[in-house]
């Protein structure tokens, strides 16, 4: 499960510094705005309480899905914002 993770920033940093180096920090900056913001709406913070409860009994009834998904989203947002703030 740990090697899923070091091989989404791996790839995420290896593109976000090609993209560096080809002189498109925008898209840089653009793509880890992005990646984050869709990582926070597959969390559920930027949903209300009674979202996430309902959610929260309703996918007890439902078959199991990776819950953890969103964090792949946000390993990859981070080489993205860290370049392009970084800089």
């Amino acid at each position: 499960m740990k090697m899923k993770y070091l091989l989404t920033v791996f790839a995420a940093t290896v593109v976000a510094g090609a993209l560096h180096l080809f002189g498109l920090a925008s898209l840089n900056r653009t793509l880890g705005l992005v990646l984050l913001v869709l990582g926070l709406i597959l969390s559920g913070t930027l949903v209300s309480g009674n979202q996430q409860r309902a959610n929260y009994y309703q996918d007890q009834q439902a078959p199991a899905r990776p819950k953890l998904s969103y964090v792949l989203v946000l390993c990859c947002a981070l080489p993205f914002l860290i370049i392009s703030f970084f800089r």
